[in-house]
């Protein structure tokens, strides 16, 4: 039974998506001509600007795995406990990511970038994304396609979403 109001509609996590991209498997060092985030740099749903990496890339190669604000970050690969970390990317400058972390572009006329970030860290979609796991001998494993098929959202109208996300983030600044 639907216990969320009429005009709220369930939707697949790939319906709400223009597309997703794996980062890069380069090397990346302490010098380099664009900052690679990794799961380190993944923190309760935030970007955190520590310990950074570089990775030098020609600008075509970069264009395909640049960062645009409002992505949304996802591990897939990790122990069990940071695998399906979740963050949001909302910044402007250029980042790219390493290759265990896949880059998921919300659709912005559908969906809050910051709505979805913080839905998906509730602990009822932690819950759901933890089902999604494969255990593997030394990493845990979750596909990309599956998240994508397999996560329902609950999505109130578009101006909704950005009022509760504005609530939201009043909040974590507070």
């Amino acid at each position: 039974m639907k216990s969320y109001p009429a005009d709220w509609q369930e939707v697949k996590l790939e319906n709400i998506l223009l597309y997703s991209f794996y980062g890069t498997s380069l090397p990346s060092s302490e010098t380099g001509k664009y900052p690679i985030l990794k799961m380190n740099n993944m923190d309760n749903g935030n970007i955190i600007l520590n310990k950074l990496s570089y990775i030098d890339l020609t600008d075509d190669e970069f264009n395909k795995i640049k960062l645009k604000k409002g992505d949304i970050l996802f591990n897939r690969t990790n122990s069990y406990e940071l695998v399906g970390k979740i963050s949001l990317f909302n910044m402007e400058e250029d980042y790219t990511i390493a290759s265990y972390i896949v880059a998921l572009r919300p659709n912005q006329d559908i969906v809050n970038p910051i709505f979805l970030n913080n839905i998906l860290n509730t602990k009822y979609y932690k819950n759901q994304i933890s089902k999604l796991i494969s255990k593997g001998v030394s990493q845990c494993n979750i596909n990309p396609t599956s998240l994508k098929k397999n996560i329902v959202i609950i999505l109130p109208p578009l101006d909704e979403q950005k009022r509760i996300a504005s609530v939201l983030s009043l909040c974590d600044e507070a």
